[in-house]
């Protein structure tokens, strides 16, 4: 069903914006259009913003960033609709766009993903488990990598040189 959906959507978007041109005329059509083409740009914009704080914000709280991190990709889902010319398109990317219905979507993605092993089953089961970031957030080894980096510019032609250790020079 969702295949034969997405086959048809752009005949449905086609057919609602020849309607919608017959009864608005297409000056009223083409500054609707614009106006949600410039919404969307402006969502896109802020939804990596939006997804960085909404991530910091759930980690501090020691949740999974999943549900948050999801949301706020619904959101910038929506800014990807709104830029898509068409009517039927804005007209889901509304439905993104209010909170209630964003959770809701998100909470049915959510209990569709089916979690095994990796990354997905660390946040269900691993340090996110309860209370402030109870558990570790160390590999299943116990390993940790501690890394010094220096920065060489580009224009660098020749490897900076250790002026500490006197031996090489």
């Amino acid at each position: 069903m969702p295949i034969l959906l997405l086959l048809f959507f752009p005949v449905i978007e086609v057919a609602l914006s020849i309607g919608l041109i017959r009864q608005f005329g297409f000056v009223n059509v083409f500054f609707a259009w614009l106006l949600f083409t410039l919404l969307g740009v402006g969502l896109l914009r802020t939804t990596g913003v939006r997804l960085s704080v909404s991530v910091a914000q759930s980690l501090r709280l020691g949740k999974s960033p999943g549900p948050a991190a999801l949301e706020a990709a619904l959101v910038g889902l929506a800014g990807v609709l709104f830029v898509v010319p068409g009517f039927t398109s804005d007209a889901v990317a509304i439905v993104l766009c209010v909170p209630f219905l964003r959770r809701w979507i998100a909470r049915r993605l959510i209990s569709k993903v089916q979690f095994g092993g990796g990354i997905g089953a660390q946040f269900r089961n691993g340090p996110f488990q309860e209370g402030p970031f109870a558990g570790s957030a160390q590999s299943a080894a116990g390993d940790v990598i501690d890394v010094e980096a220096v920065e060489v510019p580009p224009t660098s032609i020749n490897p900076p040189t250790d002026s500490t250790n006197p031996s090489k020079t």
